[in-house]
């Protein structure tokens, strides 16, 4: 397994986590991968949601209803109107 040496890290956010794993009754460490694991398998979903709405926007614009098409609601109307 390796190792990650973090500098600088800020006494706030320090105090937070051993709160934070202390609640957890995990170690600190074992509260910082967990955290680390849980962020990137988030950012995984945000990725993929990003690119099937990204696919879902390239068919809408393929589909687009042209400025001068017919309003097929107005349309719908008269016709039950006969």
């Amino acid at each position: 397994m390796r190792t990650l040496y973090v500098r600088n890290f800020p006494e706030r956010l320090h105090n937070r986590l051993k709160e934070l794993a202390a609640r957890n009754r995990r170690s600190l460490g074992a509260e910082v991968i967990t955290l680390v694991d849980q962020a990137l398998r988030e950012a995984s979903v945000r990725q993929g949601r990003s690119a099937a709405l990204d696919r879902i926007e390239r068919r809408l614009k393929r589909y687009r209803v042209p400025a001068d098409a017919t309003d097929s609601v107005r349309m719908l109307r008269e016709d039950r109107r006969r």
